[in-house]
């Protein structure tokens, strides 16, 4: 939940106002040179705070500050699902699934190098099954695929959908959102921008029909470019 400027104190907002300004320059400053190559000193130095400032904020360290942007990325995603999905008499599923595909994919090239480096970070917290960080990471991806199931068994009850367990349906959707942002990745920090991707809305319309309907099923993006299912 969103907390209203005008409920909090004047201390508080500056508080979260140098907090998202550290977390900013992080975000910043792991895309341009990765996480282990990041150096509190470096992200104090962009924020324009003393080191000592940031361990105010973030008494982990650079951990912690990953963790934070974690959250921020998990948020981001729940709000795209839950906007995607909202009741709307003007569409109907496969429209906000597109809705939905459109929304992450767009959100995922804006972000190509963090992504890539959260993506390297969950796999090597993951490893150490004693990390905070990778609990962490575990519970908001479950909160994830929590998220999108909700949507998705609505659907199912609907008939839109043939019933099966809609926490595997959510766990296959984003593997193959997952799968097709990792083929369009840079192959190195140092790339100037990643490779040519496909329009957003044809990438909606193609992974749509893939999963409502199959390889071997009708696609309904040629019918109907805009995405509305007459």
């Amino acid at each position: 939940m969103e907390i209203s400027p005008i409920s909090i104190s004047r201390r508080d907002r500056e508080r979260l106002l140098r907090r998202s300004e550290i977390l900013s320059a992080s975000k910043i400053l792991f895309a341009e040179k990765g996480y282990s190559e990041a150096t509190l000193t470096e992200i104090a130095s962009r924020a324009e705070f003393g080191k000592g400032t940031i361990y105010n904020y973030f008494p982990g360290g650079k951990e912690e500050i990953l963790v934070a942007v974690f959250d921020q990325l998990y948020e981001s995603l729940l709000k795209i699902i839950s906007e995607s999905f909202e009741p709307d008499e003007s569409l109907n599923f496969r429209d906000a699934m597109r809705r939905f595909l459109g929304r992450s994919f767009d959100f995922f090239v804006s972000n190509i190098n963090l992504f890539l480096i959260l993506i390297k970070e969950a796999e090597r917290t993951r490893l150490n099954h004693h990390s905070e960080t990778a609990a962490r990471i575990h519970v908001r991806h479950d909160e994830i695929i929590h998220a999108l199931s909700i949507p998705l068994s609505t659907a199912m009850k609907r008939g839109d959908l043939r019933k099966m367990p809609p926490t595997f349906l959510a766990h296959m959707i984003f593997l193959n959102l997952k799968g097709y942002h990792l083929r369009q990745c840079p192959q190195s920090f140092v790339d100037k921008a990643p490779p040519d991707l496909i329009e957003t809305d044809q990438f909606a319309d193609e992974l749509t029909d893939f999963i409502l309907f199959g390889a071997s099923g009708p696609s309904l993006s040629h019918l109907n470019p805009g995405g509305n299912q007459k």
